[in-house]
């Protein structure tokens, strides 16, 4: 079992890890196909800084003396030392950690081509998070980037509820900005809210039906199928599928009724 922190020297940046399997996980970060094709942060450090100027520090742990929390315990006391801004997950023992904020290292003239993403509430009035990378926010965020394109810096918000920008706002505060964690249960909240009110939206629709002829003949009915129903009692034959074009169209369906939806 082993702590290991790697950091690129010139800026003191630093990204802290464990593993159980120590060998392993430090021989995958020396082979050409992983770092093309994994995605873990480590493999994105090395992506961006290179193999130049890196420093890597590896902190062993027996594990006839050792638990895993023991190794915990020490990657947290790193991370909350060490200049560790790529560590998007803050807390990795029970003990809860205040945030770190990720804005210092990204104004930073030293930092290298990675463009972050800012996310901001539905106002921009407030920062929520930030990705320092796009390929970490696809990762992460499960968006994708057909679906980042015709959101970020666009203006448009995303769920209706993110605003998404490559560019850090100065008017908006800092002072509620959430964990990933924190950002993804947001977001999943909302989806399934949303999926909840388009489902009752679609199922429960009343209608108002208006006999012109016979306006003793007009009724509100709970849904298009009651309608239907009511229709078909007068008249002898109703149709759900014409009903929805007079509704649209404001006409009058069968030459008397007028259908809306209330």
């Amino acid at each position: 079992m082993i702590v290991y922190i790697w950091t690129y020297l010139p800026t003191g940046i630093c990204l802290v890890g464990s593993a159980h399997s120590s060998w392993a996980r430090i021989t995958d970060y020396f082979r050409p196909a992983k770092l093309l094709t994994e995605t873990r942060l480590g493999m994105q450090f090395l992506n961006w800084y290179g193999f130049k100027n890196i420093h890597l520090s590896i902190i062993q742990f027996d594990p006839n003396l050792f638990k895993i929390a023991d190794v915990r315990t020490v990657e947290q006391f790193y991370i909350d030392n060490l200049y560790s801004v790529l560590n998007i997950i803050r807390s990795v023992s029970k003990a809860i950690r205040p945030n770190i904020t990720r804005v210092a290292y990204l104004l930073s003239p030293l930092r290298d081509n990675p463009v972050p993403v800012y996310v901001y509430d539905s106002t921009g009035s407030n920062l929520l998070h930030i990705f320092v990378s796009k390929t970490i926010l696809y990762a992460d965020f499960s968006i994708s980037n057909r679906t980042l394109l015709l959101y970020l810096d666009t203006g448009i918000l995303y769920l209706d509820l993110f605003l998404l920008s490559t560019k850090l706002l100065e008017t908006a505060s800092q002072d509620n900005m959430l964990t990933l964690v924190q950002l993804i249960a947001m977001k999943k909240d909302h989806k399934s809210a949303g999926f909840v009110n388009s489902y009752n939206k679609t199922k429960v629709r009343p209608i108002s039906l208006i006999n012109t002829i016979k306006p003793e003949l007009s009724k509100n009915c709970r849904s298009l199928h009651d309608a239907e129903k009511y229709i078909a009692g007068i008249d002898g034959k109703a149709s759900r599928t014409q009903m929805r074009v007079y509704i649209l169209s404001g006409g009058l369906y069968k030459g008397h009724w007028i259908v809306k939806e209330v």
